[in-house]
């Protein structure tokens, strides 16, 4: 595991790594290093997340995509083995805790990412129409918002933010 420096490009889309990062090669040169970008909610859990980062023509990588939250750094795993094929892969993620609202919070993210590969809607980029899914689904979506905002609630009370 490395810390990377964050550089977000401006203007850019939040949590598009992979199309940014294609454009700043294409751009600036260098390439993209595939990997697993580094998180923990301190006491809760840990998680992987799929992510690509740019390499810059002097060999020196660098987190360019904008996030919801400004980083100065993260942590950064590469992984040859992996390929982007435009899907959605889904985290890898690992309680630190024995606490079923961390594993229901866990089991709902990993559940959201599965209706999101659902074959109707799989092949579509950028935003989603989800009318495009069957209803079930769209109300699963629906009501796992409601659950996931009232377990991030007692989580944070449980594990508050370091």
């Amino acid at each position: 595991m490395i810390s990377l420096p964050c550089d977000p490009a401006e203007g850019e889309s939040q949590l598009d790594c992979f199309r940014i990062v294609t454009e700043r090669v294409s751009a600036a040169g260098g390439r993209m290093v595939l990997g697993w970008a580094i998180w923990e909610w301190p006491g809760a859990f840990i998680e992987a997340e799929f992510h690509a980062v740019w390499e810059n023509p002097a060999g020196d990588l660098i987190d360019i995509a904008p996030r919801p939250f400004e980083f100065s750094s993260i942590a950064f795993v590469p992984d040859s083995r992996l390929v982007d094929t435009g899907r959605l892969v889904d985290n890898i993620r690992q309680p630190l805790v024995d606490d079923k609202d961390v594993k229901q919070f866990l089991f709902l993210a990993k559940r959201r990412t599965e209706i999101l590969n659902h074959p109707s809607i799989v092949e579509l980029f950028g935003d989603i129409d989800l009318s495009l899914l069957p209803k079930a689904l769209v109300k699963e979506l629906r009501d796992q918002v409601k659950t996931l905002a009232r377990l991030e609630l007692r989580l944070m009370r449980r594990y508050p933010p370091k």
